[in-house]
């Protein structure tokens, strides 16, 4: 390797972590467009290294590189939140459908295709084998597939706080203890 493609490299790797820092930290927020010329002013390099960070980053998954769109913090926006929201209310009133189920939540857990699936997490009705395997074969004509539960957990019970609300955060947790990014 050539000492001009050495210094290029370091110049790119140190330019990539800059701006991973950046939405990282929140200084470009979920959905801001990264322009390159944008981003060469701001670091004092040429578009080169910027061409060849954001592709860096676009293999991590923390931003998005789309054909003629150029480059966007990956991060979900709050529109793509509220439907996701909304998505995980209906699997579980689906879920609810089903007459062995006590009460059950919906969670995203890490999936190495995927990034993320569902998993429920569910309390079986007392004196019920309901398994795995059937809830979600009867979830199969009821849930579009991306939808529909990959795994599920039968619990005694869902952890609540003191009002009531079930604390998602607390079923999350043993799934995401690995990993630094609680979003896949």
């Amino acid at each position: 390797m050539r000492q001009a493609d050495l210094e290029v490299s370091t110049q790119t790797e140190r330019l990539a972590e800059g701006i991973a820092e950046s939405v990282l930290s929140g200084e470009f927020p979920p959905g801001l467009r990264l322009d390159e010329h944008m981003l060469a002013e701001r670091y004092g390099v040429s578009r080169t290294p910027v061409r060849e960070a954001l592709r860096q980053l676009a293999s991590t998954g923390l931003i998005e590189v789309k054909p003629r769109r150029g480059a966007t913090v990956a991060n979900a926006t709050s529109a793509q939140l509220e439907t996701l929201f909304a998505a995980m209310a209906e699997i579980e009133a689906v879920l609810m459908g089903h007459p062995e189920i006590l009460e059950c939540a919906v969670i995203g857990v890490p999936d190495a295709k995927w990034g993320e699936t569902v998993k429920a997490v569910v309390v079986r009705r007392s004196g019920t084998a309901l398994s795995e395997t059937t809830l979600i074969e009867w979830s199969r004509d009821k849930l579009a597939g991306f939808k529909r539960p990959r795994s599920v957990d039968f619990v005694e019970a869902l952890p609540r706080n003191a009002s009531g609300k079930i604390l998602k955060r607390t079923l999350r947790e043993p799934y995401w203890a690995n990993y630094e990014r609680r979003v896949n």
